[in-house]
């Protein structure tokens, strides 16, 4: 049996470049998945990130899952001076609105896209970026945080919710736009108790 000084040397080449291409090809099939599909393992600092829903119908519908949510979960938050900071230097990132329809018209901060509470399901974030920042807010934080456990548990790698959520936004002199993108102070509440909490800007109750 020949041993490898006697594999000629054109031969020996041609085994090594075989090898290295299917190395390069392999590396290359798992990347392009990767980038295709947002399911796909993800790397985070380096580590593996499992992410184990493939499609849609795997998921629990939202208030299914509300129900049985530890109703103390708690989601990393940002305060409202280092999200201006991020949204001032164009960091990539989501901020996502869970509030309804009408209270969104009255204020909301600019460049937020709405997804709703009541009506909230995986269709309307399942496009976005498992690995994009994602930024969440309600009036008070509630909502948010329901929603931010869901998109964790969707495999989104980096959610956050803003600390006091709209009102903490508001109280720390940050403006919001109305639908028509002016301008405005006012803050749609709920309740007195929500009321008291802003200490800047102007509550609007719904009449």
């Amino acid at each position: 049996m020949p041993n490898l000084y006697t594999i000629p040397m054109l031969t020996f080449a041609k085994i090594l470049f075989a090898s290295v291409l299917a190395l390069a090809i392999s590396a290359n099939t798992t990347f392009a998945q990767t980038l295709d599909d947002p399911f796909a393992t993800a790397y985070a600092g380096g580590q593996a990130v499992d992410q184990p829903f493939t499609s849609m119908g795997e998921l629990p519908q939202f208030k299914n899952f509300v129900a049985e949510l530890d109703k103390n979960i708690q989601i990393v938050p940002v305060e409202p001076f280092d999200l201006k900071s991020l949204m001032e230097s164009r960091n990539r990132m989501f901020i996502i609105d869970t509030r309804e329809e009408p209270e969104f018209d009255v204020s909301h901060i600019q460049g937020a896209k709405r997804v709703g509470y009541e009506k909230f399901s995986v269709e309307k974030v399942w496009m976005l970026d498992r690995n994009t920042t994602i930024i969440l807010y309600s009036t008070d934080g509630e909502r948010c945080s329901h929603v931010g456990a869901y998109m964790k548990m969707m495999g989104f790698i980096d959610v956050r919710v803003i600390t006091g959520s709209l009102i903490g936004w508001v109280n720390a002199g940050y403006s919001l736009v109305n639908k028509n993108g002016e301008s405005t102070h006012d803050v749609y509440v709920h309740s007195k108790e929500e009321a008291k909490k802003l200490k800047k800007g102007k509550a609007y109750f719904a009449e």
